[in-house]
């Protein structure tokens, strides 16, 4: 890839450095997602919790819905959300095919997509971490 760079000068002058030589630059390169895979944890307590925002459901373990997101260099993203049961079973079947070849270094286009899915009354908010974590470009990747 050859860059072309542009400087203003005045009428007259020569401008000397018109190629530069190839520059590679990670953050324009595309990091397409390869690969979704969605699970649900459940780790049980040693004792029930009472929780007061859901009075007489006493809880018995710890759930939650974890995500990883690998793209086609091998970068991985990881993020959870809570979970009171299995409600989010098949979600994976539904935001793969939307989300599979979409570049994860494009957050706005991924807070897009999570916010699209949203109108179908999937509530994805919880998954926007694991993009940043993809992300080289805003310091992602832990």
């Amino acid at each position: 890839m050859r860059v072309r760079l542009v400087f203003p000068f005045a009428i007259g002058q020569s401008l000397t450095l018109l190629y530069a030589f190839p520059i590679l630059y990670k953050d324009i390169m595309m990091n397409k997602i390869n690969c979704i895979e969605m699970y649900h944890v459940r780790i049980p307590l040693d004792a029930p919790f009472y929780p007061s925002w859901i009075p007489g459901y006493p809880q018995t373990e710890n759930r939650f819905d974890l995500i990883r997101i690998i793209t086609e260099d091998g970068t991985e993203g990881f993020s959870a959300g809570p979970a009171i049961s299995t409600e989010r079973q098949g979600i994976g079947y539904l935001i793969a095919p939307y989300l599979i070849d979409s570049d994860a270094a494009d957050l706005t286009l991924m807070q897009q997509r999570l916010r699209e899915m949203s109108y179908l009354g999937i509530r994805s908010h919880w998954m926007e971490p694991a993009f940043w974590e993809t992300n080289p470009v805003e310091g992602g990747g832990c």
